[in-house]
């Protein structure tokens, strides 16, 4: 098992215990790490003094001061006395007052787990220009050292200039190829034709989706010009040969197909 110990925070530096004398400083501190981690030291003064290896009417006039009221405490409880009896009825054993304060208090360690693990199941978004970005969550234990609340805020900018960032683009995929409505109405299959075609001349991840679409485009301008057959034929030499594209040889010999008249419609609203 662990050996108990007292945490010294640099708050203490700027309380009122700094005014009394250096061994009243001492017995304190010492106190602190007995206390653990009920906050009370059943010990009369002999056997304090003993502990600490100090004359016994050192430590009794320092527990005397710690005892005593201080009205320049933080802590109003029991007039700022930094220590009281355990049992009125007789004149050794304290409990230090405000323990629960300095037992509250987290390392850096515990206090960034707790914060990251409460952080993580009420990360809150609001509108505005703090949309999408971490807010500090609430509860979290105010009182923990500076150092490591200012570790955390710098945490959360950091995340935020991360979220404000501008996102790479998306690489073009396959999928992201758009066939001309004109093109899939000449040859309705002409989606899942260029699709294996792909596959047979092998068209990887290098190959550039925006030379593909030009060559969609000119296959659409063909399929208008010259018909669906024409188009087949040219996919299937692609694939017959391995060609990474399409080579468009003008057809010789072969007249364009007439351009189709555009539906019209029979219903009228007067009948």
């Amino acid at each position: 098992m662990a050996e108990p110990f007292g945490k010294v925070y640099r708050s203490i530096f700027g309380s009122s215990i700094m005014e009394e004398d250096p061994v009243t400083r001492l017995v304190w501190s010492y106190l602190l790490a007995m206390g653990y981690p009920t906050g009370e030291v059943d010990h009369t003064a002999v056997s304090l003094a003993r502990r600490f290896n100090l004359p016994l009417a050192s430590v009794e006039a320092s527990l005397a001061k710690l005892a005593g009221p201080d009205p320049t405490s933080r802590t109003p409880d029991e007039d700022g006395r930094r220590i009281v009896l355990l049992d009125v009825h007789r004149n050794w054993g304290w409990r230090i007052v405000n323990f629960e304060k300095y037992l509250a208090r987290r390392d850096r360690q515990s206090y960034q787990a707790d914060y990251y693990q409460k952080r993580k199941g009420a990360q809150k978004t609001v509108g505005g220009d703090t949309e999408g970005k971490i807010q500090p969550v609430d509860n979290v234990d105010s009182t923990s050292s500076t150092d490591s609340t200012h570790k955390i805020e710098i945490e959360i900018e950091r995340e935020n200039k991360k979220e404000a960032a501008p996102k790479p683009k998306r690489k073009a995929r396959v999928n992201d190829l758009s066939y001309p409505a004109e093109l899939l109405r000449i040859v309705p299959d002409f989606k899942e034709l260029w699709l294996e075609s792909r596959k047979v001349r092998r068209l990887g991840s290098k190959t550039s989706l925006s030379a593909e679409l030009k060559q969609i485009d000119k296959l659409a301008t063909w399929a208008t010009k010259y018909g669906a057959k024409v188009v087949r034929e040219e996919i299937d030499r692609a694939n017959t040969a391995g060609w990474q594209g399409i080579c468009f040889n003008e057809p010789k010999g072969l007249a364009a197909s007439p351009k189709e008249p555009a539906p019209t419609s029979t219903w009228n609203p007067l009948n």
